[in-house]
């Protein structure tokens, strides 16, 4: 099944030639009690930010663990008041007069800096292009700053006092997912490229970054 966009999904196997590298596993969480998962909830080990020169800086603590839901709906992600504050802090945002949002200045887009997410070793990168989405005036015209420069929001929010920590679109185009519903498992990718171009399910799920071709 596929749409207008290029998105495709596929019942009952694994196309390996719609991601780079293998597939590694990664469990999906329950909730207390809970003799099965109910939703799409990892664990979130870590959050990192690589600068336009290949300079990274770690926003978070070697023992941090949370639960984050990989939605597949949802515009913006959202993420612990504290480590959200830390990316804005790092990418410079200011914050909306008429939203309270966090807005950079849409040329951002166009640097090669990369927010990071860890899961248990594998780690997704989302570039600062997924994350700089475009704002509008009342009026329908594009959003600017006092200065005149073009103003975009930037794609993070803080999760609040619910904490519901979720990971949106900007990481659903920078992964490629294979999900295996009767078990409790997802996969990111390792290194090596796969040679086939389709193989049948085991009893997992995957998350793995999209092949370029």
């Amino acid at each position: 099944m596929t749409d207008a966009q290029g998105g495709q999904i596929l019942f009952g196997g694994v196309d390996t030639a719609k991601f780079q590298g293998k597939l590694t596993t990664i469990p999906i969480d329950k909730q207390t009690g809970a003799t099965k998962a109910a939703a799409f909830v990892i664990t979130l080990t870590s959050v990192s930010l690589t600068n336009h020169d290949g300079k990274q800086a770690t926003l978070t603590a070697d023992d941090f663990a949370i639960p984050i839901l990989l939605d597949t709906g949802t515009t913006y992600t959202y993420l612990p008041t504290n480590l959200w504050k830390g990316l804005c802090d790092q990418v410079g945002a200011q914050f909306s007069d008429r939203t309270g949002a966090p807005t950079v200045p849409c040329d951002v887009r166009n640097n090669n800096g990369t927010v990071n997410y860890s899961f248990s070793g594998a780690t997704i990168s989302v570039s600062m292009n997924g994350l700089v989405m475009d704002a509008f005036a009342y009026d329908g015209s594009p959003a600017r700053y006092k200065d005149g420069t073009l103003q975009c929001y930037f794609g993070i929010l803080d999760a609040g006092s619910d904490n519901n920590v979720l990971v949106s679109f900007p990481m659903r185009i920078s992964t490629h997912r294979a999900c295996e519903l009767t078990s409790a498992y997802r996969a990111t990718p390792s290194s090596d490229q796969p040679t086939s171009s389709s193989t049948s399910t085991t009893k997992r799920s995957a998350l793995g970054r999209p092949s370029s071709t």
